[in-house]
């Protein structure tokens, strides 16, 4: 619910609707497109989204960002080292006991997850190695689904052959996350680079795109690893982007003026 009513908050206007039956008011729209009995409306952008209120958007996600630093800087100075981060997560080497995160299940509070290993391919694409969740296949060849919780792979085997006599093997389970990219084709992506997914053109893309419709097509994704949000030093260190905000501009009239109506 919070989740939908910030994207509510930086809701913008326009876009596209497919229809069978044209709006009553059509101010601020028009239809681009007509196809036997479908039409494609699109809203001139002009004004925010009733329910839009930028501030409140631009405050949750900055507070967002402000407190996920506020973490980093904490391991840190627990003497910890930061690997990688994202939206709402801290991937770190535990270098000792001294944990200063609050951990629980509460607003605002940090769940704690081990893994044994991690590769970042690039920004919202890494594969890491459960420390405790394990998969097991048997003999019919299906895997238990994830969340066998163990230390060890004779622990996992064991708790696997109560659930099932005919199990084969045990061998931990892999998060893998790819913005972007369906989960089924994730770790080839990851591994390979690039990765051809078929997917079907529904009937909205393709009338607004217009594109043949109810068709599968081959979509080529590559993975691009340039980092363009923060200067890259040679030596891997990073800093801001700096935006020259200067223009030739006269701002003699502006100051005369200000003094004409100051005076």
């Amino acid at each position: 619910m919070m989740n939908s009513l910030y994207g509510k908050f930086c809701q913008h206007s326009g876009g596209a609707e497919l229809t069978t039956v044209m709006p009553k008011d059509m101010r601020n729209k028009t239809v681009s497109r007509k196809l036997a009995n479908f039409y494609v409306i699109e809203e001139l952008e002009e004004e925010p989204a009733k329910t839009a209120n930028f501030m409140w958007g631009a405050y949750i996600t900055a507070y967002s960002r402000m407190y996920l630093y506020e973490g980093i800087v904490k391991v840190q100075n627990a003497g910890h080292e930061v690997l990688y981060c994202d939206t709402d997560s801290i991937f770190i080497k535990m270098m000792n006991d001294n944990m200063p995160l609050k951990m629980g299940e509460e607003l605002g509070e940090w769940d704690n997850d081990r893994f044994i290993d991690i590769i970042v391919n690039t920004v919202k694409a890494y594969q890491m190695t459960s420390y405790d969740k394990w998969e097991a296949e048997f003999g019919s060849g299906l895997k238990m689904k994830k969340g066998i919780k163990a230390t060890s792979e004779v622990e996992a085997m064991e708790k696997a052959k109560q659930a099932d006599a005919s199990v084969k093997s045990v061998h931990r389970s892999k998060k893998v996350a790819c913005k972007g990219v369906p989960s089924a084709y994730m770790l080839d992506f990851l591994n390979k680079g690039e990765v051809v997914v078929r997917k079907p053109v529904k009937m909205k893309e393709a009338f607004i795109q217009k594109l043949k419709a109810n068709v599968w097509h081959d979509v080529k994704k590559e993975m691009k690893s340039i980092y363009s949000k923060r200067n890259v030093a040679s030596d891997g260190t990073t800093s801001s982007l700096v935006l020259n905000m200067k223009r030739n501009v006269d701002y003699s009239k502006y100051n005369s003026a200000d003094a004409e109506g100051n005076n």
